[in-house]
């Protein structure tokens, strides 16, 4: 299923890859950390920050481990949109599970910044980092 879920994301096919997450599901098959965030990333390049992020949450609740990964993707599909209190809120939950925001998490929130012209919550981000 992982390698399907990896070749629907890179091709842009974010509703295909959610049908074999849920054929996964279906079948029984045990969701992992991968597939999880291929999933998100295949929501985050068809502009789907919602789902991403709906993704990102319901991998919590099934007891999947949410990774430094799991939360880039999720951030940057935020940022595709300018949704730059949904991916500030994100990166603070990194620390909340002891995930170490990285160079990846911090450029996708500053570029949510940049889309919504909000120029001066970047440069304080870049201070933080």
């Amino acid at each position: 299923y992982n390698a399907c879920i990896s070749a629907c994301a890179k091709g842009g096919q974010w509703q295909a890859a959610l049908s074999l997450m849920e054929d996964m599901s279906a079948e029984q098959v045990a969701l992992d950390t991968i597939s999880c965030n291929t999933c998100i990333t295949a929501c985050a390049k068809g502009g789907q920050w919602r789902l991403a992020v709906g993704f990102l949450a319901e991998m919590r609740q099934k007891r999947v481990p949410r990774d430094t990964v799991s939360f880039n993707s999720c951030i940057s599909a935020c940022a595709k949109d300018g949704q730059w209190s949904v991916a500030l809120h994100l990166l603070e939950g990194m620390a909340t599970e002891n995930l170490a925001a990285d160079t990846i998490s911090y450029n996708a929130c500053m570029s949510a910044y940049e889309k919504s012209s909000e120029w001066q919550r970047a440069l304080d981000l870049l201070e933080q980092m």
